[in-house]
């Protein structure tokens, strides 16, 4: 009777510490949540820096090409007005 006695008090602590317990495990919960879609907007943010990234990669290529083309187009300019000045010169005016 004794241990049958014992037995009962045991599993009535056992219930009272389960009840204990039981808030602080959804609390527990609840912080893993909040951890897990602040993980997510992070990732957003982060594919969203990324992405800006990118496109300011490919115009910072384009202005670089474009740069280059008008460099070059600027020495063909120059160099038909310097032939246009050779051509002029051949005509004298009196």
């Amino acid at each position: 009777m004794e241990k049958a006695k014992s037995g009962v008090q045991v599993s009535r602590r056992t219930g009272e510490l389960l009840a204990d317990i039981v808030p602080e495990i959804e609390a527990a919960a609840e912080v893993i949540q909040s951890i897990n879609q602040a993980s997510k907007e992070q990732s957003s943010g982060v594919e969203q820096i990324s992405s800006g990234m990118d496109q300011l990669n490919s115009t910072s290529q384009q202005n670089a090409a474009s740069a280059e083309e008008l460099a070059s187009t600027s020495q063909a300019l120059s160099d038909q007005a310097q032939e246009m000045r050779n051509a002029i010169g051949l005509f004298k005016i009196e």
